[in-house]
């Protein structure tokens, strides 16, 4: 499975990957090697539509800067993970960087998520992505990474190849998150980027309590 096919019965396809940072990666990588080709190729092919006062080339190479400065504030095991998902799917690390931390740079967000209590069904959790760039091919690459990390929490994260962050997810504890991100102008490059301290809270956090606690100690 080198892209994101479709899984049985049509849905999404869904790639498990299992291990430590180095493992996560590689498998994530040789999994699915031309769709995290293809999200990559999306980031540069948007860029290049939206350009307006310099090439998109340029325009990537500083957005890539920028992501590289945010990514120097991610735990360092998800950027030993990011660097293996590179190297074995054969893009360029700076690629897999941007799309980690393009939504903190490039995007704006202003998604809505909705829980229904009780009954025999227990909990009903919904959630739309209002994602502004690229929707055609996110949508194509839509896959269901089932990952078994070494340490923390195992956990479901609906996303697309070459993202180890979680905008829509549940770990083993039954918590959930969903990415509500929305504009700010506090907005700054001197953080955690939001997908990958979601994926924090949902990998290490025990109950509702300690998953909040996780968020407001990321920086």
């Amino acid at each position: 499975m080198r892209g994101a096919a479709e899984g049985e019965g049509g849905g999404p396809a869904v790639v498990e990957l299992r291990g430590g940072p180095e493992e996560l990666g590689h498998g994530h990588g040789e999994q699915v090697r031309d769709g995290v080709r293809a999200a990559c190729e999306a980031v540069r092919a948007y860029l290049d539509r939206v350009r307006r006062f310099a090439p998109g080339s340029l325009v990537a190479a500083v957005l890539k800067l920028a992501a590289r400065f945010m990514i120097g504030y991610a735990p360092a095991d998800y950027r030993r993970e990011m660097e293996a998902l590179a190297e074995a799917a054969g893009v360029d690390r700076g690629s897999v960087f941007l799309l980690n931390a393009f939504d903190d740079i490039g995007a704006n967000l202003a998604c809505t998520a909705f829980a229904v209590l009780g009954g025999d069904d227990g909990v009903v959790l919904g959630r739309n992505l209002d994602y502004p760039v690229f929707t055609d091919e996110m949508c194509a690459l839509s896959t269901v990474f089932r990952f078994r990390p070494a340490s923390g929490r195992d956990f479901l994260s609906v996303a697309w190849p070459g993202y180890i962050g979680a905008v829509t997810a549940m770990n083993s504890a039954g918590l959930a998150v969903a990415s509500l991100a929305s504009p700010s102008p506090e907005r700054t490059l001197r953080g955690v980027p939001l997908g990958l301290l979601y994926r924090r809270a949902v990998q290490y956090g025990k109950d509702l309590d300690d998953l909040v606690e996780v968020l407001r100690r990321g920086p």
